[in-house]
Order: structure tokens, then sequence, then C-alpha cells
């Protein structure tokens, strides 16, 4: 009778589990109680169930992880509604940074993002948020938009996401991450001034949805190779890496650090989106990189 108590404790356990290693962990304890009851009798019995009703407390606290995060830590992706009313900003306050926001609305809006401690990490009007929320996306869902916020999920971060809706309709924003992240993908708007000759380096895209048929544009290849190039071959070039393109298209992507410089000269004032890769403060990518400062 002992023992199928045990098990049905057990049993019950594992089921609320959702982790493979956790499964196996369980199976051994089990087997190895079991046998201990066989050959001890009530003691062991005793072992077996506080062994199964332990189980949970113990997998939380030292094996419950999913790529390095601790399920207790598992944010939700549900972030919340953002109000009607074209101009209208909605703050959310959250203490952690998703790697992900997600929405659907009839058209863009302006994003802000800002992380205690980091300061202003995204900053780009519904004009750039246009294009760069649609980046690498083979596929698209009506009025739908992703914006990748970091490389991976940041914890204890204390951060507010104002959102600016710029139609009359409320949506709902989600958050989620897929992994665990160090550094922030921070979005900012870059005024490039008529004939300027602007250069843009160390970006990871960059975005000029007002190009100009005449604007030129030198891109430095990673190996010192130079190449002119019009908006035209822009838009070819981001035919390589996405499917879906919801404005113009004159963009560079450079996920992949393919580029080293790009000088635009354009023959009127525009704005470019311009996306980096970020550490964030307090992370082992931060202490290493101030380790080696020091």
């Amino acid at each position: 009778m002992f023992l199928h108590h045990a098990v049905a404790v057990v049993v019950v356990k594992i089921q609320n589990m959702k982790n493979l290693s956790l499964l196996l962990f369980a199976i051994k304890v089990f087997l190895f109680s079991t046998a201990l009851a066989v050959v001890f009798g009530n003691v062991a019995f005793i072992a077996v169930t506080l062994c199964a009703l332990s189980l949970p407390a113990v997998f939380v606290k030292y094996f419950t992880k999913i790529n390095g995060v601790p399920i207790t830590g598992i944010m939700a992706v549900d972030l919340g509604t953002i109000a009607s009313g074209v101009g209208t900003p909605t703050t959310i306050n959250i203490q952690y940074c998703p790697q992900i926001l997600t929405w659907i609305q009839t058209a863009a809006v302006d994003v802000n993002v800002k992380v205690l401690g980091d300061g202003t990490t995204y900053d780009v009007p519904a004009a750039g948020i246009t294009e760069l929320g649609v980046i690498r996306q083979q596929g698209r869902f009506t009025n739908a938009y992703v914006l990748s916020l970091t490389n991976g999920l940041l914890q204890n971060k204390t951060t507010s996401i104002t959102i600016t809706n710029q139609v009359a309709s409320a949506f709902t924003l989600y958050g989620w991450s897929e992994n665990s992240g160090d550094s922030y993908l921070r979005g900012i708007s870059q005024v490039c001034i008529a004939a300027s000759g602007i250069d843009f380096t160390q970006f990871k895209y960059l975005s000029l949805p007002a190009a100009g048929a005449t604007d030129q544009y030198t891109v430095t290849w990673k190996d010192g190779t130079n190449q002119a190039m019009r908006r035209q071959e822009l838009q070819a070039r981001t035919q390589r890496y996405q499917n879906v393109i919801n404005a113009a298209g004159y963009d560079f992507d450079n996920f992949q650090n393919e580029i080293s410089k790009v000088n635009v000269i354009p023959a009127a004032q525009q704005t470019a989106y311009v996306i980096q890769l970020v550490t964030a403060k307090g992370t082992a990518a931060d202490r290493a990189l101030l380790s080696r400062a020091g």
C-alpha cells in the first residue's frame, strides 16, 4: 500500500514539471527511495513520502531553469493595454527588460524605453518603427510589429516603456524573451543634414526611409573594400535578409558585421534610424569590459 501511495504522490509532482531534466531527476529519486522501501519497510516509506513532497521546492530552488533563467523568474508576456487616441502616451513600468516587444495596430507607434542606471535605450518615432518593426521578418500577420529591444532577457532592470499611439483604437502590448541577454539593441534617430557626408559605424541596422534618388552612399566592407551605392541597391540588399518590406526598404542590415562604415551624402535633410548593440550595465559582459579598461 505504501508503495502505491508513494507512486501517486511522485506522479502528481511530476505532472507539474515542465523541464525534462526535472523529470529524469524525479525518476532517479523515486527509484532510489523505492529500493530503500523494499529493503527497510516503513522507515523508507516515510523517506519516500518526504522526498516526494519536497521535490517541488528542491527543483524550484536548484534545478528549474530555462536557458539559465530560473522558472520563478519567467516574466509575463502581456505587458498591458496601450490607451486609444492619436498622440496619447501610455507608460508601462516593469522590473526587467524583455528581448522583444510585439503588438498589432493599423499604424506604427512612437516607442521610448528607459532603464534605471542605463538611461534611454530606445527612442524612435512612428516613422522609424515602420521600418524597424519588421526587421528580418520572413512573413507578417496583418498589422503586426515585432521590435527587438535587447539580445535576451535582462532581469533586475527597472524599465519604463512608453508607447504613444497614432490611431484612435487601443491595443495590447506584449513582450517576451528567448534567452538571457547582456546587451541592448539601442534604437536612436539621427538627423542627416543635406550634403553633410555623415558617417555611420558600429551599427546593427541603419534605416533611411526618406532616401532620395540622388543620395549617395559609400560602404566600407569589413575587408576594407569600398562600394558606392544608390537607394535601389539598398532595396535589393534588404531583400536578401527579409521578405517583409513595410515601407521603402532603404536599409543596411549589419547584424552579421559585414559593414565597417557607411558614409551618407543626402541631397536633402532627412532622419536616419539606427540600431546599435550596447552592453547593459551590471552584466558579465559589462564587468569584462570594465576589467579590460582597468
